[in-house]
């Protein structure tokens, strides 16, 4: 038996139910771009030892398609995902979030200027980012080489917090052929660790400026991936889907 799976995405989380950490797991079993149709289901696995997980809560599904191009991001306890404006009714974006206590799904408007979406060629890419414990939501612009960062706040109205310009930034930080996201941010100055594929920057927004801190272009393992991660607390580990399909094959 073998499962085809058309997209899925995963985040970590910490389940106050059950004293655990858990994964959420939102999986697509079609769907078609031209029609805007998709079929998605959701559920929450336990994280188990030796990275074996198991189904423990089968949700409803999320009121929006979530993009699964990017991880979802962690705020107190509340998984947040991008919407994808490529399907269902809406084609405008928004943020889909997850409260892992209550188990619902929300939907928080997002940006007039992220909301807004040119179509499927579009170039401006949007994310969703934890930075300095709030949400933050991230619109990638390749024409002006920036990142327009937005901040959630209290009140549940978004602020910009900062335009990160990566113009004379080193090769690897160019929005025309990388992906490059918000990591985290310093409290004390406000410098932003950046994830470009195989390279991490440190921006300075003073200067704006970015320096590299670490790079696989060159090595050995350049052709490895290199996935950087912000640790908090103890993480579980989430079985690839390779991993996963071979497994399935054999049963």
């Amino acid at each position: 038996m073998h499962e085809e799976v058309a997209g899925r995405s995963v985040g970590l989380t910490f389940d106050p139910l059950s004293r655990q950490h858990a994964l959420v797991e939102i999986v697509y079993r079609a769907r078609d771009f031209s029609s805007r149709r998709y079929f998605a289901v959701s559920a929450i696995l336990r994280c188990g030892n030796y990275g074996h997980h198991s189904r423990d809560y089968v949700l409803a599904p999320p009121p929006l398609p979530v993009a699964d191009d990017a991880p979802p991001a962690c705020v107190g306890g509340v998984l947040y995902w991008m919407s994808d404006p490529r399907l269902g009714r809406s084609r405008e974006r928004a943020v889909v979030s997850f409260d892992v206590a209550t188990r619902a799904f929300d939907v928080v408007p997002c940006p007039p200027c992220i909301a807004a979406w040119s179509g499927i060629t579009s170039p401006r890419r949007a994310s969703v980012a934890e930075l300095g414990g709030a949400l933050h939501a991230v619109l990638a612009d390749p024409a002006a080489n920036s990142l327009d960062v937005w901040r959630l706040e209290r009140g549940g109205g978004w602020g910009r917090a900062c335009v990160i310009r990566l113009d004379g930034a080193p090769p690897g930080y160019d929005l025309g052929a990388n992906d490059v996201v918000p990591l985290a941010v310093d409290p004390d100055d406000g410098r932003v660790v950046l994830s470009a594929g195989r390279r991490i920057g440190l921006y300075d927004p003073a200067e704006q400026t970015v320096r590299d801190l670490r790079s696989l272009e060159g090595t050995e393992d350049g052709a490895a991936a290199l996935v950087p991660m912000v640790y908090e607390e103890s993480l579980a580990c989430y079985p690839c889907r390779r991993a996963r399909a071979r497994r399935l094959s054999q049963s």
